[in-house]
């Protein structure tokens, strides 16, 4: 909901954004429940390589655990 605020103005500044959902995040109780720490940073890792393939430039960004994922894959 947070980034909702700033989506203009990024979007004015960069030529795309991209917003992953971490897995167990927007499904249920039950596969939040199953997620692993260790599976979000395979996640952002490979969303990141998946990323830096398309775009000569990548910025990461994030709010609380996106924010310790970021900082983990700097």
């Amino acid at each position: 909901a947070v980034y909702r605020l700033f989506l203009p103005a990024l979007s004015q500044a960069y030529d795309a954004i991209f917003c992953p959902v971490l897995i167990g995040h927007a499904d249920s109780i039950d596969s939040f429940a199953k997620a692993t720490a260790d599976g979000w940073i395979s996640q952002v890792e490979q969303t990141y390589q998946d990323l830096a393939n398309q775009y000569a430039r990548v910025e990461v960004l994030g709010l609380s655990l996106g924010g310790l994922l970021a900082c983990n894959l700097s």
